[in-house]
């Protein structure tokens, strides 16, 4: 099982994105908890990592839903992967859910306030989201020099 994680790995630093979204899911699929001595899972934080990457994933394949629902996941199993939080914000972000994009954002740097992309981006979901209240668009205020 473990061996399908780490070839996953291998092959999303290679760039073998459908071999690793097929390695991805064959950990998923087998995936079962590992107990520490005090009867603790072990290993959420390597499952939550697998999901996040197989979202990854899904985003580069333009299946937008998919990818949200396997950062949920990443969640789900590990509630301190801020970027999980970061990547499912950026697909709100691009599908004009500017509310729940700036919610995951925010939870993103409450777990590393340093994350630079996460501010920058969470300003611009904040901008963007004003825009849209008052009905505007992004692109309204994009000012072109002749």
């Amino acid at each position: 099982m473990d061996d399908d994680y780490h070839q996953a790995n291998k092959l999303l630093a290679k760039g073998h994105r459908q071999e690793a979204l097929k390695r991805y899911t064959a950990y998923i699929d087998k995936w079962k908890p590992e107990y520490n001595a005090s009867g603790d899972v072990i290993n959420y934080d390597k499952l939550g990592m697998a999901y996040n990457n197989r979202g990854q994933l899904h985003y580069l394949n333009v299946d937008f839903y998919l990818a949200i629902d396997d950062y949920t996941q990443a969640i789900k199993y590990d509630q301190h992967l801020a970027v999980a939080y970061y990547n499912r914000g950026q697909i709100h972000y691009r599908l004009a859910s500017y509310q729940l994009a700036i919610d995951d954002l925010q939870r993103a740097l409450t777990i590393e306030p340093n994350f630079q992309d996460a501010k920058s981006n969470l300003m611009q979901a904040r901008h963007d989201l004003q825009l849209q209240l008052q009905g505007k668009s992004s692109s309204d205020t994009i000012t072109t020099v002749n």
